[in-house]
């Protein structure tokens, strides 16, 4: 492909993403980047398409490789930023925005969607502190419906001493405690989760200028291994032809 013909794919890529057609912009951004593999805008624009399917691993990926190649350019630590606030990584956002904000401070973007990632990282803050006490209060609630139940329904209560009232309030307290701390570890590692590897998807993507010389390498050297066994399987049913 010619220079010309990663223009035309940039701009295909354009068009589609202005149509909302994020796969068909991948997909020409990423014919575009084999010819221009330097180039991190188109690093930036397939970071916005693979954001807007959802593929946030990728998406990631792109916006580092974009900031890797300009680190200079305020765009790639947004596109950065919006990955990680869309998984609700808002911490790293704000981190993200704060370092675009260097290079444009000006940018009215980057300015409200740090504004709006500090807003979100204090109130995700607030509610992971809240959910193991949340639970005890749901122990607690859970344990005196018991404790009530037993004394209304039953002809022979079973709970009858008030020690063994307030041990199973205390217990079904800690279950409460533990289960918030349960709940919030799942919630965090979701959130760790949307940021791996799809399995889905072929390693086309992760090839970079450094490492697809290797991976062309390793095919040749492959190639070159199941050339030689061909021939010495050729030579073998030769000699077993002539005896």
């Amino acid at each position: 492909m010619s220079q010309q013909a990663e223009e035309d794919c940039h701009k295909l890529g354009n068009e589609a993403v202005k149509a909302e057609k994020y796969i068909e912009a991948m997909i020409h951004y990423t014919r575009a980047i084999k010819v221009d593999p330097r180039n991190h805008a188109l690093y930036s624009n397939r970071s916005l398409a693979f954001l807007k399917m959802s593929q946030f691993y990728h998406a990631l990926k792109d916006a580092k490789e974009c900031i890797r190649l300009q680190p200079h350019w305020a765009k790639g630590y947004f596109r950065k930023g919006e990955v990680e606030f869309a998984t609700e990584h808002f911490a790293d956002a704000v981190v993200s925005y704060r370092q675009g904000m260097i290079h444009a401070p000006e940018d009215k973007g980057i300015q409200d969607a740090m504004a709006k990632a500090q807003r979100e990282a204090k109130k995700l803050v607030k509610q992971e502190f809240r959910m193991p006490f949340g639970g005890i209060g749901v122990g607690l609630l859970f344990g005196l419906m018991i404790v009530l139940a037993d004394e209304a329904v039953t002809k022979a209560p079973v709970l009858t001493h008030i020690i063994l009232k307030v041990l199973v309030l205390v217990a079904l307290g800690a279950l409460g405690y533990g289960g918030g701390l349960a709940y919030r570890y799942m919630m965090r590692t979701n959130r760790e989760s949307l940021l791996q590897p799809p399995d889905l998807y072929p390693d086309a993507f992760d090839e970079t200028p450094e490492t697809s010389d290797h991976t062309e390498s390793s095919r040749q050297e492959g190639g070159e291994k199941v050339r030689r066994r061909s021939a010495g399987a050729a030579r073998q049913k030769y000699k077993k032809g002539k005896s």
